[in-house]
């Protein structure tokens, strides 16, 4: 029975170490396009935040690619296909042929046209592009805070972790639609069509030469081709536009090429690694015994308040943000809406004017008044903000010098007690401050900056 307990510990204590090391990240925390993931920056967890990229030198391994080459008919059912998919690139594609496939019959005089549609399909994954460890180094200034023992500032600045390795997904979509009047699809037409389009990846041959009969023929069947790509690199626009079969084989294989930079594509995994974990860290911040290992206690003292310490600053900048888009979001009102001299312009009637949702900006329905948003988002409305972040870093609604409670006590009281010796969970300033949340603000996401809708004009007027 001991054995078993003794096992079962010792079980427990690897799978932590499995969960503490490196992890994989590969869920929609990698959807947002407007941030930036790359090698070598830090990262929190926690928060799901990216900060600095704290290596001043950065080496990486040769990435490996998958491609997948897909050539379809694509019929009036075709939706049953992709609306079982919630995969991102899935949900792409059917975007792309919802939008495209809009047409199968046409009634033109007495003539009636049948469209028929071709979808070709090119997916680029690449993986295993990582971080060179061995070769990689962190910056002087990373350095230098690590030197004189700031470890704070370190995590505060680089994250508790960073990022190891990347794996992105590039895709180009092509849709090829031609009429006949019959309501069967050529399959002729459609075997020299993919002929020609065999040599997508060789330089061309004598096989995949377009004759001057077959652009004939796609010109009478009115051949049309449309294009989406996303996750592209860097490459000449005009190359990968066709305007005809010809040109749209020349596409692909000029597309094929971009997919191919290391740094192009949409991220889909990332593995993250905690600092506490790289060898060149743990050499600068000494943190080794005598026998030359890396204290368990005092890994998971550094892995737990780095994370908490880059929750605290997520809460703090979140309220700042705030404070300040409902500070410049009133001033507009005042200085070009509320406080306009009359004899200029005749000023803003509050119960005429309109201001658009910016969620929803041609929904007159959600609009708001001037009126009404002088009252929602007064001066002492603006005020509350700053108040509750003053309420979360000093535990009160006002600063003072040295404060025993909130955030700030909380990231002092780890410094002071060290940041590798102290777990914040037995710091009561830590347990307070971390139960903050920042409430959502529809008031600031739909409404600020302003933007003038409309200005109603009395009749008397």
């Amino acid at each position: 029975m001991k054995n078993l307990m003794r096992a079962a510990v010792t079980l427990s204590i690897l799978s932590s170490s499995v969960f503490a090391s490196s992890r994989v990240i590969r869920d929609n925390r990698l959807n947002d396009l407007g941030i930036s993931p790359v090698l070598g920056r830090g990262y929190s967890i926690a928060t799901n935040t990216y900060q600095s990229t704290c290596m001043g030198q950065v080496k990486t391994t040769q990435p490996s690619y998958d491609l997948k080459y897909r050539y379809l008919e694509i019929e009036q059912d075709w939706e049953s296909q992709y609306t079982k998919s919630f995969e991102t690139k899935n949900t792409f594609k059917f975007l792309f042929l919802k939008t495209n496939v809009n047409l199968f019959t046409e009634v033109s005089g007495e003539n009636t046209y049948h469209y028929h549609y071709i979808f070709a399909d090119i997916d680029v994954d690449s993986y295993y592009h990582s971080l060179s460890e061995g070769e990689s180094q962190l910056s002087e200034s990373a350095k230098s805070l690590l030197a004189k023992g700031d470890v704070v500032g370190f995590f505060d600045s680089c994250g508790p972790y960073y990022v190891r390795s990347i794996g992105r997904h590039s895709s180009f979509l092509g849709l090829l639609r031609y009429r006949t009047t019959s309501s069967e699809r050529d399959v002729n037409f459609e075997l020299q069509l993919k002929a020609k389009m065999r040599g997508f990846f060789s330089g061309g041959s004598s096989d995949t030469t377009i004759s001057s009969e077959f652009r004939e023929e796609t010109q009478s069947k009115r051949l049309e081709i449309n294009i989406w790509a996303y996750g592209l690199g860097k490459g000449e626009i005009a190359d990968i536009i066709p305007t005809d079969i010809d040109s749209f084989k020349k596409s692909v294989q000029a597309v094929v090429k971009t997919m191919q930079d290391p740094n192009a594509g949409r991220v889909t995994t990332m593995e993250v690694a905690p600092w506490i974990e790289n060898t060149q860290f743990q050499d600068l911040l000494e943190l080794e015994d005598d026998e030359g290992k890396l204290l368990f206690e005092k890994k998971k003292n550094l892995e737990a308040n780095a994370e908490i310490i880059s929750e605290l600053d997520r809460i703090d900048r979140a309220q700042i943000d705030q404070y300040f888009k409902a500070s410049n979001c009133r001033r507009i009102l005042e200085d070009e809406y509320l406080n306009v001299d009359d004899d200029f312009n005749g000023g803003y009637e509050p119960e005429n004017t309109y201001f658009s949702d910016l969620t929803k900006p041609n929904n007159q329905n959600s609009e708001i008044s001037l009126a009404a948003f002088d009252s929602v988002l007064s001066q002492e409305k603006v005020e509350e903000y700053l108040a509750a972040n003053y309420q979360f870093n000093y535990g009160q609604a006002e600063p003072t010098p040295d404060p025993e409670t909130g955030a700030l006590a909380c990231i002092k009281q780890i410094h002071e007690q060290g940041i590798d010796q102290v777990h914040y969970r037995n710091i009561p300033a830590c347990l307070d401050a971390r139960t903050t949340s920042v409430p959502v603000s529809p008031l600031l996401d739909s409404y600020c900056m302003p933007e003038l809708s409309r200005v109603i004009i009395p009749d008397d007027a």
